[in-house]
């Protein structure tokens, strides 16, 4: 007979393993002193069947049985709440991007980059726009980004073409999560080498012609979150707090470096690799020598964990997001004290960012699912973006003014800065407004209109003053809810 143990076991690897909700702590009834117990020849209900009956009976599988509909999981009213209203927006937006179907869940994101991507400023975006009217943006003459490679939740790394959608090589090895990838170009500026980390702990270098393994490093004693590749030196970090620096050649240790009190979520380089910044869910942003491994500067002001950083070209901003659902802006220029500068608040946690180019914009990507463009200068968001229906995990510069966005949708999608700029999908005008000539004037005039309200908004309004939220959910609680949905 089944015991309360073996059914909670059972709920809790099933939703681990399908994304499911488990219910709570099981509580025994009172003992009853007036029960009747079962008569002797009463049979008993048998859990499984024996080896021998499974074979007469042709079963040769004994592998877990686990669901993946969500049907079959318990609930929260929330959970259906969630699950109604993403099925309403995959209908209405679902197509948006040109999504790539991917088998699992996007962790991580980096393209195959042309020598050069060129991104106007956000002048030259705006009155390109409003020139061309309804067609949009002019695309930029450059070299197309043809591929990605993609971190998932199934345990493996893909090269993607993003034309077609086309998987050019699978990368099986890990055992865990794929969380981080960084790829390392040869002479000709040729992807020779890819270098994955994972939630098995290990970090892996693959070749990338032919997705064999190279080496594989086993080291860290905890999730493997974020790694970076500049020349021959590799860096890695942890959820055990740490940030270890390897050969890239022979996965030779260099060097640790130690600080952080909790796990470190990601970590990025200066252009020239001597200086490295590093978040953690200790709700600081640290600044390193690589050199020397010693901590220059503790940035603070996140109420909870950073999740991911990004510079600008020239290294004087950093940016960071973070669960206290805000994106803030630090000023690294000389003889500054590494301060925060701005915080653009979001409706939930904020898991990515992305500066385009010289631009003055940032993108964002949100645990509520949508893309955002801000602007930097008036610290306003100019456009939301929907289309996922899954937390944003990655975003990317891509080419011809465009970014990409990978998600826990398990889908990868391309948008374009102009159209998404300024999409006549944003005028919402009623059908019959339109029947009664109440638009007398063309798309293309509306749109142009529109463009140049924008950008008098974008170039004139001072952003106004925005305040971060306090996070009391502990770091805890949230691995929980992300090894849930994985």
């Amino acid at each position: 007979m089944s015991t309360p143990a073996d059914i909670r076991a059972a709920v809790s690897e099933s939703s681990l393993a399908g994304g499911g909700v488990a219910p709570p702590a099981y509580t025994a009834p009172p003992v009853r002193t007036d029960a009747v117990p079962l008569e002797p020849s009463a049979p008993a209900l048998a859990l499984a069947p024996t080896a021998a009956a499974a074979e007469a009976a042709g079963i040769t599988d004994f592998g877990p049985n686990v669901s993946s509909d969500a049907d079959n999981f318990f609930q929260s009213d929330r959970d259906i709440e969630l699950q109604r209203a993403r099925k309403e927006k995959e209908r209405r937006f679902g197509a948006r991007g040109r999504p790539l179907q991917l088998p699992s869940k996007v962790l991580a994101l980096e393209l195959v980059q042309p020598p050069s991507v060129v991104v106007p400023d956000s002048a030259q975006l705006l009155d390109q726009a409003a020139a061309d009217g309804a067609n949009g943006l002019q695309e930029l003459q450059e070299i197309e980004v043809s591929w990605a490679y993609v971190g998932e939740s199934g345990h493996v790394a893909r090269k993607v073409d993003l034309e077609t959608g086309a998987v050019l090589g699978v990368f099986r090895g890990h055992t865990g999560p794929v969380t981080s990838l960084a790829v390392a170009y040869d002479a000709r500026g040729r992807d020779a080498a890819l270098f994955t980390g994972s939630w098995d702990k290990t970090i892996r270098k693959w070749n990338a012609s032919d997705s064999s393994q190279i080496m594989c490093i086993r080291y860290h004693s905890d999730f493997v979150k974020s790694i970076r590749l500049h020349g021959s030196v590799l860096f890695s970090a942890s959820a055990d707090k740490t940030i270890c620096m390897w050969n890239a050649d022979t996965g030779a240790h260099v060097r640790t470096l130690r600080g952080h009190t909790r796990a470190v979520e990601d970590i990025v380089l200066s252009a020239n690799g001597r200086i490295l910044f590093s978040a953690s869910s200790d709700t600081t942003v640290r600044k390193w020598d690589t050199n020397t491994g010693q901590v220059l500067a503790v940035l603070t002001g996140h109420q909870t964990s950073v999740y991911s950083l990004t510079l600008t070209a020239d290294g004087s901003e950093l940016w960071s997001v973070s669960a206290d659902k805000t994106a803030r802006r630090w000023d690294l220029e000389a003889g500054q004290t590494n301060a925060c500068t701005c915080s653009f608040e979001h409706p939930d946690f904020v898991r990515s960012v992305l500066v385009i180019g010289e631009s003055g914009l940032i993108a964002t990507g949100s645990r509520d699912e949508n893309v955002r463009i801000w602007n930097t200068a008036t610290e306003k968001c100019i456009k939301v973006i929907e289309g996922h229906s899954g937390e944003v995990s990655a975003i990317r510069m891509g080419s011809n003014n465009s970014i990409w966005t990978g998600s826990l949708d398990a889908t990868l999608r391309k948008w374009s800065l102009g159209d998404e700029l300024f999409s006549p999908m944003d005028l919402a005008f009623s059908e019959a407004e339109t029947r009664e000539g109440a638009l007398a004037d063309s798309r293309r005039d509306v749109v142009a209109a529109a463009a140049k309200d924008l950008h008098e908004i974008v170039s004139g309004a001072a952003g106004r003053p925005i305040s971060a939220p306090v996070m009391t959910e502990e770091e805890e609680r949230e691995l929980a809810e992300l090894m849930g949905e994985l």
